[in-house]
């Protein structure tokens, strides 16, 4: 039977986008294992010393005129190949090279199977269960704890705390020019899948590169272009950012300049007006996973915003390794330039907000005063977005700890001493600034991780998150389009809807206590113990994280391990 035009097309493009998203399994989880000692790779830059205190906020942020642009993302390429070590005099043999020991690879949790009457979701319109007030307790009472989780645990030391910063340096005002912002519809209608591609495509594939070699450029090159082709098609099936149905949340793009020669594109989801002239008080930042584009977390990000009332903006970063000075999802440079965004008076974040339609929306005149964000903020992430965030913690200036309400993470992957030195960082503040993980268990895209193991050595007596019983890795990719969804559901598993709504509750319930200075919740809930989530969708089963207090049973001392 002869297959259509448009049936063609759409078979093509499953095809291919599941091919470039299948990359994750081999490339993501390996570059963030590599990334262990080196957390940007080929493209490892200095990562600059820690801020000290910041300006004053009071400049004034003016809204800069848009236009139809993209910024290029420089590329840079490897080092030159070593030169080959002297071969040895003859008749003496070589001392063989100890290989080091590798670590035991934790046993992966058991997931429960979906049950035959389970539909296969795509993610959309589903209901969004109202947060609870800050005080309120989501999660049950620690008598409820009654069972643990096994897994092997993998204690991590902490880092130092960081006793000295430098002061922080105002960067120049941002020069390139936005692109031209989209008002986005509230519901995904599904028709238009092409309107916003051409913009968001990185051009990092045609950026320079300075290392020396020809062959290293071409390299780079074609790299950069593998990798902007791939974004380009996952922007095109992930279609325009969007809130679901019901949703009173308004959603706009705009651009982002990231560094002076860095700009990229953003999504702002902004929570209904409640009076004309008063905005919401608190941003939360949530960086995408690898190879991941923000369009595919809007239904997160737009859920987010309406039960905690704050402004959340999600930026598309490219996933190539190569990129210049290390500015890509996994690389130190970006997380020495995400924590700038939050430096002295947020020029560049508040440009992109202003772009987007932020004082129009609100009402916000700049006769009353300079039109700024919302100082309070909250760092997020998925997969090797989570690293990017804790990474970011330790290039804040001290003024952006202060206002830094806490670090959400979702199934992060974090390597080497990233999580030790966030926490490191937080507890030099003199306050107690929570970080917290809502994972899924070990499973092929998670199993570089140490998150876990980190947030139990550095966090010991607080409560750090919890693993959803039969979760997945992409639980918290909740976006409109269905062509990621069934890519992801074929590469990574379908996620179930209560572990889906689970996800949201949980991290709207914490996000909003947070920003009430509650940060103390639920740290008598025992490590290692399992509860169940009530949720619109139905039960979730979560295990805390940590490592539980020995036991004593039938005479015998038994300790549970570390749930993963």
């Amino acid at each position: 039977m002869a297959i259509g035009n448009g049936a063609a097309t759409r078979l093509l493009g499953i095809g291919v986008l599941g091919a470039g998203l299948g990359l994750q399994v081999l490339a993501g989880p390996a570059v963030a294992w590599a990334s262990d000692d080196a957390a940007d790779g080929p493209s490892a830059a200095a990562a600059p010393e820690a801020k000290a205190s910041e300006p004053s906020r009071t400049a004034e942020a003016t809204e800069p005129s848009t236009s139809k642009d993209v910024a290029e993302e420089p590329v840079s390429k490897t080092n030159a190949d070593p030169e080959p070590s002297a071969d040895p005099e003859p008749g003496a043999d070589p001392e063989p090279s100890a290989d080091p020991e590798s670590s035991a690879d934790p046993e992966p949790s058991a997931d429960p199977e979906p049950s035959a009457g389970d539909e296969a979701d795509t993610k959309r319109d589903r209901p969004a269960a109202a947060s609870p007030a800050p005080e309120a307790r989501l999660l049950p009472e620690p008598a409820a704890a009654v069972e643990a989780q096994p897994a092997d645990p993998a204690p991590v030391e902490a880092a130092e705390s960081v006793t000295s910063r430098e002061p922080a340096i105002a960067g120049p005002a941002p020069t390139a020019p936005l692109v031209e912002v989209e008002d986005v519809a509230r519901v995904d209608t599904g028709i238009d899948r092409t309107r916003t591609a051409s913009a968001t495509v990185m051009t990092a594939s045609v950026a320079s590169s300075t290392a020396s070699g020809g062959s290293f450029d071409l390299i780079g090159t074609i790299i950069g272009v593998v990798f902007g082709v791939i974004t380009a098609l996952e922007q095109w099936a992930a279609g325009p950012p969007s809130a679901p149905a019901g949703s009173t949340v308004s959603v706009r793009t705009s651009s982002l300049q990231v560094t002076d020669t860095l700009s990229v594109p953003a999504d702002w989801y902004f929570p209904e007006v409640t009076e004309s002239g008063h905005a919401p008080q608190q941003v939360i930042f949530l960086a995408h996973g690898f190879f991941g584009v923000g369009a595919m977390y809007s239904y997160t990000a737009a859920r987010l915003a309406e039960s905690t009332g704050s402004i959340v903006v999600v930026p598309t970063i490219t996933s190539n390794p190569f990129a210049a000075g290390g500015l890509w999802i996994n690389g130190a440079g970006m997380q020495s330039a995400v924590a700038d965004l939050f430096a002295g008076d947020r020029a560049a974040l508040t440009a992109s907000a202003l772009a987007a339609g932020y004082a129009q929306l609100y009402g916000l005149a700049a006769a009353d005063g300079p039109v700024e964000l919302p100082h309070t903020f909250a760092l997020a992430g998925h997969s090797a977005g989570g690293s990017l965030a804790t990474g970011a913690v330790s290039h804040l200036t001290a003024g952006a700890l202060h206002d830094l309400a806490g670090v959400l993470l979702f199934d992060a992957v974090t390597t080497g001493d990233t999580v030790a030195d966030a926490l490191a960082t937080l507890d030099g503040t003199g306050r107690f600034i929570p970080v917290r993980e809502i994972g899924s268990p070990f499973n092929l895209w998670n199993f570089p991780s140490n998150v876990n193991a980190a947030l139990s050595a550095g966090r010991a007596g607080h409560f750090t998150g919890v693993v959803l019983a039969g979760g997945t890795h992409a639980d918290s990719i909740q976006g409109g389009g269905q062509l990621i969804n069934i890519a992801l559901d074929v590469l990574v598993g379908v996620s179930l809807p209560q572990n889906e709504q689970a996800l949201v509750d949980l991290a709207g319930t914490w996000l909003a206590q947070w920003f009430a200075d509650v940060t103390d919740a639920d740290d008598d809930l025992v490590p290692g113990s399992t509860f169940t989530i009530a949720t619109a969708a139905g039960p979730a089963t979560a295990t805390v994280i940590g490592t539980p207090p020995a036991a004593d049973v039938a005479g015998r001392r038994d300790t549970v391990a570390l749930a993963v």
